[in-house]
């Protein structure tokens, strides 16, 4: 990049520029005073002097130039305006890339951190830098989120995803405080998993099963997820060697990839067996997924997944539910037959046991159910 022309006001240069052949593009630098006094004592003029920047892990700047043969650097701790902004556009390929390599978080909340934070981007717009929002702007936002008929839980988490994206940037030095902070969190309806009953889920496993590696692979699907209650993107992410002790214990790699083991029952190993039989002839030679795709041979995507299961359900119980529910059937089941709570949440691989105790409400109801109709003087 060569400066052309430059001019320099107390608070920074304004200047233009012609970059790699391009039309010539106006844009401003905004840098220190003391920056720009170096600059001028190392060149009478700016024009013709050769320039480049490079932004380092924190987000300063640096800026290298040459003149008269000699190459020269300076750091510049001030943002750049026009050419990398401070804006939320700029700055969420990095915090994205935090998420997923320091905090190992699962795809999906990917997606949702990136889609709720590119809607606040262009909100602001890309030449807004992050340092002139404040929990006001932020406030504003969240209004027109609620006069766009969005529901409190979709609210809730675009808050926590700012909570997330600026308590980042504070911690990289971007920003002193964190603007969404103080925000109000909409309260939130609690509401019941859903989950087949004992006899649904017989009806969905009992039924025969076609004999083709298709049918083999789905039963063997359906089994491991009511066997062990797994997530939809642990099952997906299971190899051939997950399983501990010949098959009894299966080794799940969770959110934040916290690893737990959790039993197999003899059913689902069973079934587990006779599709890991018709494997070989199916998946590509390196594959070491458990679970592939029949024509590429390759491991079966979590939206695969999601169909597989989707439609079992609705043919073999009527019932329009997704793979969640057998999760949530398998904690139900167990708590209705008297597991202890503690031991749920640990097979679950939840953080919180207030997360297990929503399945405490639905086996409460049915208590209320059988006492109310079995109790004598109820």
């Amino acid at each position: 990049m060569r400066i052309l022309s430059s001019q320099f006001p107390p608070d920074g240069i304004l200047a233009s520029s012609v970059l790699a052949g391009k039309e010539k593009q106006p844009f401003f630098l905004a840098i220190c005073q003391g920056a720009v006094r170096r600059l001028q004592a190392d060149t009478e003029s700016a024009a013709g002097t050769r320039f480049s920047s490079l932004r380092d892990s924190r987000f300063r700047h640096v800026f290298k130039y040459e003149t008269k043969g000699r190459k020269k650097s300076f750091p510049v701790p001030t943002d750049i305006l026009g050419m990398e902004i401070l804006s939320i556009k700029n700055l969420l390929p990095g915090f994205l890339r935090h998420l997923e390599e320091e905090r190992s978080l699962s795809p999906h909340t990917l997606r949702s951190y990136r889609t709720d934070l590119t809607r606040a981007g262009r909100y602001w717009g890309e030449t807004r830098s992050v340092k002139e929002i404040d929990r006001f702007a932020i406030r504003r936002y969240i209004a027109t989120l609620t006069e766009a008929g969005l529901q409190p839980r979709s609210i809730h988490r675009h808050i926590a995803a700012m909570r997330a994206f600026f308590r980042y940037l504070v911690r990289e030095g971007v920003l002193e405080t964190n603007p969404a902070r103080a925000l109000a969190l909409p309260r939130l309806e609690r509401r019941l998993p859903r989950f087949l009953t004992e006899k649904e889920t017989e009806r969905l496993l009992e039924k025969p099963f076609p004999k083709t590696p298709k049918g083999v692979r789905d039963r063997a699907i359906l089994e491991l997820f009511y066997a062990t209650g797994g997530r939809i993107s642990e099952i997906a992410g299971l190899d051939v060697d997950s399983f501990l002790e010949g098959g009894r214990l299966v080794l799940f790699r969770g959110k934040g990839e916290k690893e737990r083991i959790v039993p197999l029952t003899d059913i689902a190993r069973n079934a587990l067996e006779a599709w890991l039989q018709k494997r070989p002839a199916i998946a590509s030679p390196a594959e070491r997924a458990l679970f592939v795709n029949l024509r590429r041979g390759t491991r079966l995507s979590v939206r695969g997944l999601r169909k597989i299961i989707s439609t079992a359900i609705l043919r073999r119980t009527g019932r329009r539910a997704g793979p969640h529910s057998l999760r949530h059937s398998y904690a139900t089941h167990l708590l209705n037959a008297g597991a202890d709570l503690r031991a749920v949440q640990e097979l679950l691989g939840h953080s919180s046991l207030s997360t297990t105790q929503t399945y405490t409400h639905i086996t409460l109801k049915r208590l209320k159910r059988l006492h109310a109709r079995a109790h004598p003087r109820a």
